[in-house]
């Protein structure tokens, strides 16, 4: 004959209450041992071909996550087990959501196969630490020290680029030739946002000579790859970090874009058109209508700085 256990006591009487209420509602114990990772292979058996390949790799990386209670039994899993994983967890909110949201399935699997009884994924919060990146501006030394470099170096020509512009680099880096036009130090182009796409991009008359001897019609874009595509924001930031280094520089790519918003308050440029020259007002889909008078207001701002 073959048994099997159900549990263990501290005394007869106790096995035997156990005994009596186990052949009073009989239930496979086998469910008691299973542990966190057995109900999500259960999970992921029953749900790995109703669910696109993103959402089903977002599931994947939550269950990942939640490392510290792999092997834990699910039976004896509880909400201040779950809230310490999760605070743990070292990720964004919408990462955070996704993990609560994988739980709550569990739960749900779980309570159908009568392994738990309660969901204990119910009213977990979701906090995570904001990283607040600091944007440090370049000094005025540092930009004379940039406008030295220039004279030789074409790196430091784009930094200058970035710098009174105000661009985002991925702007830049898919800034398309076609969208450029040289006789009125003007381009079109933008990314982000509503406000930010299809802007005017003043170029200001310090740096019209460097796009000038960037622009080549036989490229696609400005600032081509060495194989004439787009060239990636990796390949950009290990050039900008060889160039940092060479040069005893400590900025971050980004750190242009507040460098172009210091110079123009210090200059005095409207606020308007600052929001308008850094993407952040409703100045996208311009028409030909005013865009030559547009452009001759930007040009007049950028060139304050």
């Amino acid at each position: 004959q073959v048994y099997t256990t159900i549990g263990y006591t501290e005394t007869r009487k106790a096995g035997l209450q156990l005994l009596a209420e186990y052949h009073n509602s009989p239930y496979n114990v086998e469910r008691d041992k299973l542990t966190f990772t057995d109900m999500y292979n259960k999970w992921l058996e029953a749900k790995e071909n109703k669910l696109d390949p993103r959402n089903l790799s977002a599931y994947i990386m939550a269950y990942k996550l939640c490392s510290p209670i792999h092997n834990a039994k699910f039976v004896d899993l509880r909400r201040p087990h779950l809230q310490k994983m999760m605070d743990e967890v070292n990720k964004s909110m919408s990462t955070k959501s996704k993990i609560k949201t994988l739980l709550r399935q569990l739960y749900e699997l779980a309570m159908d196969m009568d392994v738990v009884s309660k969901d204990y994924s119910h009213g977990l919060e979701l906090t995570t630490e904001v990283k607040v990146i600091e944007r440090v501006p370049f000094s005025p030394e540092e930009i004379n020290k940039l406008w030295e470099l220039s004279k030789t170096e074409e790196f430091a020509r784009i930094v200058l680029i970035l710098i009174y512009t105000g661009v985002r680099i991925n702007e830049l880096l898919n800034l398309k030739i076609e969208n450029i036009y040289l006789d009125e130090h003007y381009a079109i182009g933008g990314s982000k946002t509503k406000a930010g796409k299809d802007r005017i991009i003043a170029i200001a008359d310090k740096i019209y000579p460097f796009v000038v001897e960037l622009y080549d019609e036989k490229n696609k874009v400005l600032l081509p790859s060495t194989r004439g595509g787009v060239m990636t924001y990796k390949v950009f930031q290990n050039q900008w970090i060889k160039f940092m280094k060479k040069h005893n520089l400590n900025h971050l790519i980004h750190d242009t874009r507040v460098t172009f918003a210091s110079l123009a308050h210090v200059a005095g440029v409207n606020e308007l058109n600052l929001k308008r020259l850094l993407g952040h007002s409703n100045s996208g889909n311009i028409t030909h209508h005013y865009i030559k008078t547009d452009v001759k207001i930007l040009l007049e701002e950028v060139n304050k700085l």
